[in-house]
Order: structure tokens, then sequence, then C-alpha cells
């Protein structure tokens, strides 16, 4: 079980530290044995609870050729002729999903071309 202090408007460490209290009284076997929405209720029935249906956790980048487009043209034209000189092509790895991207300089220069003189997007 993970309890988790969300941000809140108001100081609400004597409320959390409550709920602590409480979830450290439930014993290995009942998290083993018993339904997650039992637990809670023995726990938690005098506080509000809010349980949420259960969703499968999905694999859903949404990189994509445009969008690391977008980021480049955010830097300096000038920073990336540099690395376009030093490496003969900008390289991309999307840290998520691994998929690589590269361009080139007719690339840049394209992506550039329509862009004021300081790089920021229109």
């Amino acid at each position: 079980m993970m309890l988790q202090k969300m941000p809140a408007e108001a100081d609400e460490t004597q409320s959390y530290e409550h709920l602590v209290t409480l979830a450290e009284t439930v014993k290995p076997e009942e998290l083993l044995e018993l339904p997650a929405r039992e637990v809670l209720y023995r726990l938690f029935h005098e506080d509000s609870v809010r349980v949420f249906e259960p969703t499968t956790p999905r694999f859903a980048c949404s990189c994509s050729r445009h969008r690391v487009a977008g980021m480049i043209k955010l830097m300096e034209r000038d920073e990336v002729d540099e690395v376009l000189a030093e490496r003969g092509n900008v390289h991309i790895v999307c840290d998520f999903c691994g998929k690589e991207y590269e361009f080139d300089a007719v690339d840049i220069g394209a992506l550039y071309a329509d862009s004021p003189a300081t790089g920021s997007v229109q």
C-alpha cells in the first residue's frame, strides 16, 4: 500500500498523519488476501475515500518528427548551425520510446526558412 500526500491549499499535516497512523495498522495478510475496496473501507470508512476504476497502463509515446522539429525551432539558429558544423547533422533520440530523428543541413534550412531570425516558433 502506498499513501501519498497531494498538494493542498491549507496545511493538512494532521489529517495526513492521521491517515498514515491508520494505514500502519494494516497487516500484510490483509493486503494479500482481502479485496482492495474492503481494506480501504476497514481503514478509512470514517474519511472521504474515492476509488477510481482500474485502467490498464499502455505505452503511448507522442513523439513525432514534426514535434521534434518544433523543439529544434525553439533553439537559436546559430546554436543549431554549430551542432551541424560539429556533427554533420542534428541527431535526437526520444528518451521515452527510443526513436531516433536526424536532421541534416537541408532539413534545418527548411525549418528556419519561415521563422524569424531569433529561431522562435510562430
